[in-house]
């Protein structure tokens, strides 16, 4: 079989055996986190990776001698060597990533508490909340609030983040709530609810409470909205490599949704408002991402998709043949 990589120098590029798998970088990050020495279960645990896995990234990881093994069996301990040349650049890098999020955390409860009127709960839901995220995932911060003040509120927590967006290359989903809202949830979002990390206020669980289950509502939806969803799907994968051929589409969007916000109703407003953050904040790898994305918030925003009305009649027929000839088209997402 022929090689897909030329072998690389030990001495030259230590990084490339340090850092090779998900696997070692987690155990390095546990490691060089956490003073001390750390048995194999432990740090099993404290990675999320299997105990046969924990070995075998340290297996790989011990000659590059990052980390040193004690012991034997059941009984071996493992530490980082803090004497490794490079460990101090890698402590540092594990620590601005810890950093990192941090401020993100910081930067959206001080936004969501400096809301007026403020909200009575704001939370983090999935996936970021569970740890399951995908590059390109959003972070959805929702917040409670009375239905006078949701959508003004909601407005509000989207410009006080545009900024945050802009300057950690994150997507940002905000959904304002009523209590109306968490009584019509769906159980996949009252699941979200329990899994959700609180930002302001009670922990998400609790309002649960008020919740009721609507097991029909759940199966009405899906049979109402999976062609639409199949629909934009096709025409979000189609749009996404227009704008990987060209990248001035994205110009020609924001020009439209200028023109078109003075003649929007309100609800029409809100949706193009937050493209037009979208198209504001996001890299084009990122805006191409989220076009091709089949999770619920992508979903929605395929509803009303700009790009379309900011093309020429014949870029657009282009594009609708070639989203209704995509090989894709009715394809499951999973």
């Amino acid at each position: 079989m022929r090689r897909v990589s030329t072998p690389k120098s030990a001495v030259t590029y230590p990084l490339n055996r340090i850092l090779s798998t998900e696997g070692k970088v987690r155990l390095l990050r546990v490691l060089a986190l956490n003073p001390g020495a750390l048995g194999v279960s432990d740090l099993a645990r404290k990675t999320g990776l299997t105990d046969r896995g924990t070995r075998i990234a340290l297996t790989s990881l011990e000659p590059t001698g990052i980390v040193e093994l004690q012991g034997g069996g059941t009984a071996s301990r493992v530490s980082f060597r803090v004497e490794h040349p490079l460990a101090e650049s890698l402590v540092a890098l594990f620590r601005a990533e810890e950093v990192r999020f941090e401020t993100i955390i910081d930067t959206m409860r001080a936004a969501v508490e400096g809301l007026s009127p403020a909200p009575s709960a704001a939370w983090i839901q999935s996936p970021v909340a569970t740890g399951r995220d995908l590059p390109g995932d959003a972070i959805v911060v929702a917040f409670l609030a009375d239905a006078a003040s949701v959508d003004d509120a909601a407005i509000q927590l989207e410009r006080a983040l545009e900024n945050l967006e802009r300057s950690m290359d994150v997507t940002i989903e905000i959904r304002g709530l009523t209590r109306a809202d968490l009584v019509a949830m769906t159980g996949a979002e009252r699941d979200q609810m329990i899994d959700a990390t609180p930002l302001v206020g009670p922990a998400p669980s609790a309002l649960t409470e008020i919740i009721k289950p609507h097991k029909s509502t759940d199966r009405m939806r899906g049979r109402r909205h999976s062609d639409l969803d199949a629909r934009g799907l096709s025409f979000g994968r189609a749009i996404a490599a227009a704008i990987k051929r060209d990248p001035a589409l994205i110009e020609r969007a924001r020009v439209w949704i200028d023109k078109r916000t003075k003649k929007a109703s309100a609800g029409e407003q809100r949706e193009l408002d937050e493209w037009q953050r979208l198209l504001r904040t996001a890299s084009p790898a990122r805006l191409r991402r989220v076009l091709t994305d089949p999770g619920e918030r992508a979903t929605r925003l395929r509803q009303t998709l700009p790009f379309l009305d900011a093309l020429s009649v014949s870029e657009r027929d282009a594009l609708i043949d070639a989203a209704e000839s995509s090989p894709e088209r009715g394809k499951s997402d999973t």
